[in-house]
């Protein structure tokens, strides 16, 4: 990582949940980082989609 690249700080109450749960502190992160999570998340998304319209047709 190049020491110029910005990094993104957890949302404040990310970091108080995580505490609270006594889980590390999340973050920071980078942009590439970021974009990765945004990626598999959109993917998650849409193969949770396509099982529920399999199982159920009208609820797509």
């Amino acid at each position: 990582m190049p020491e110029d690249e910005e990094l993104i700080e957890p949302h404040p109450d990310l970091v108080r949940l995580c505490e609270a749960l006594n889980l590390p502190k999340p973050g920071p992160w980078t942009k590439a980082e970021m974009d990765e999570f945004w990626e598999e998340e959109n993917r998650a998304d849409a193969d949770l989609a396509a099982r529920i319209a399999r199982r159920n047709p009208r609820a797509a």
